[in-house]
C-alpha cells in the first residue's frame, strides 16, 4: 500500500506480513495513515498485489488505485462513500489490473 499526493509525492507505505504455503490467502490486516495535515481528496492508494516464489522474486499480480486518481468507477465510487462514512469501514473487493504501474 502507497499513499501519494495528487503531484505524486508519496506520503506513506505499508505491507501485510508475508503468508507462506498458502493457497488462496485473505488478509485480515488494517492500516491507517496519518491524514491530519491532508485533504483526502487530494490523495490516492496505490494497492499492488505480489506473490513470492521459492526460486524467484516477487510476481506483480497486479494493482489497483483508489482516491483522487482512481483507476475505475468502482473505485471511485467506493472513495466517495468512504469520505462520506464519517469513520465507518467500508469494504469492498476489487479487482486487480494486469499493467503494471
Amino acid at each position: 500500500l502507497t499513499l501519494v499526493t495528487d503531484t505524486g509525492e508519496k506520503i506513506a507505505s505499508s505491507h501485510t506480513h508475508e503468508v507462506r504455503l498458502v493457497s488462496n490467502t485473505e488478509f485480515g490486516e488494517r492500516f491507517a495513515f496519518d491524514m491530519n495535515a491532508l485533504n483526502p481528496r487530494d490523495v490516492t492508494l496505490f494497492v499492488r498485489v505480489f506473490q513470492k516464489h521459492h526460486v524467484h522474486k516477487r510476481e506483480n499480480l497486479g494493482w489497483f488505485a483508489i482516491g483522487a486518481k482512481n483507476n475505475g468507477e468502482e473505485e471511485r465510487s467506493h472513495w466517495n462513500e468512504m469520505l462520506q462514512a464519517q469513520g465507518q469501514e467500508i469494504t469492498r473487493w476489487h479487482v486487480l489490473n494486469e499493467n503494471v504501474t
